[in-house]
């Protein structure tokens, strides 16, 4: 008979996948936040950059308040779209995470470096393009790393890991801002998203697509004839 040999074989190949998923969730959860951490970075600031760019409370309120938020979205918008559609075919999903992460951290490091509005306007652009685009790759890789049993609570720690980003940045934007300048707190994000990127792409391995279902269906299923 087949099915001793095939329960054996399915029943290494999980525990082999099982041994690599921790490591995997936890690049994942690191990356999902860092990239989330930027999105709020300038908001306890915006007083102290409107100063610098001598800005009148209107022009603040406008550029600061409106255009750089709707810069954020009418790029990352479009971004989650492309690149999800980009990531159902690329051959490696983990080299597209690495380059979002890369723009992020350029994102990042060009608004410390901004000498201009209209140059801060265009560094959080690319900023939006690595906030709008994790979300569809993370996913991705999510749903192929876990089994579909799994798949939703795993996704909801994603979402709580944004969450944390996302206050985390804005929590250290708060506290360097008026010590240091508007401009501190994206240069170590902005580092930490060049480092992870190099990071992932060699230390987190592609998952296999459609892997997880197969080992579901193996398990609970007759197997599929030879």
């Amino acid at each position: 008979s087949t099915a001793a040999p095939l329960m054996a074989s399915v029943m290494r190949t999980t525990v082999a996948s099982h041994s690599h998923q921790s490591a995997a969730v936890t690049w994942l959860l690191l990356t999902s936040a860092l990239i989330q951490s930027d999105q709020n970075l300038l908001a306890p600031n915006l007083s102290a950059c409107a100063q610098e760019f001598a800005l009148t409370p209107q022009e603040k309120d406008e550029k600061l308040g409106g255009l750089l938020a709707a810069a954020l979205f009418l790029v990352g918008a479009p971004a989650a779209l492309l690149i999800g559609a980009a990531a159902d075919g690329a051959a490696r999903r983990i080299d597209l995470l690495a380059l979002l992460l890369l723009l992020g951290g350029l994102g990042c490091l060009g608004s410390s470096l901004a000498g201009s509005f209209w140059q801060l306007f265009a560094a959080r652009a690319l900023t939006g393009v690595s906030l709008g685009g994790g979300l569809p790759v993370t996913y991705s890789l999510v749903g192929d790393i876990f089994e579909p049993s799994e798949r939703a609570s795993q996704s909801g720690r994603l979402g709580l890991a944004m969450s944390l980003g996302g206050m985390t940045g804005q929590l250290l934007a708060g506290l360097l801002g008026p010590r240091l300048g508007w401009r501190a707190p994206f240069v170590p994000i902005g580092g930490l998203m060049l480092l992870l990127a190099a990071s992932v792409r060699r230390l987190l391995p592609e998952p296999v697509r459609g892997r997880a279902g197969p080992i579901r269906h193996a398990h609970s299923q007759e197997a599929p004839p030879a």
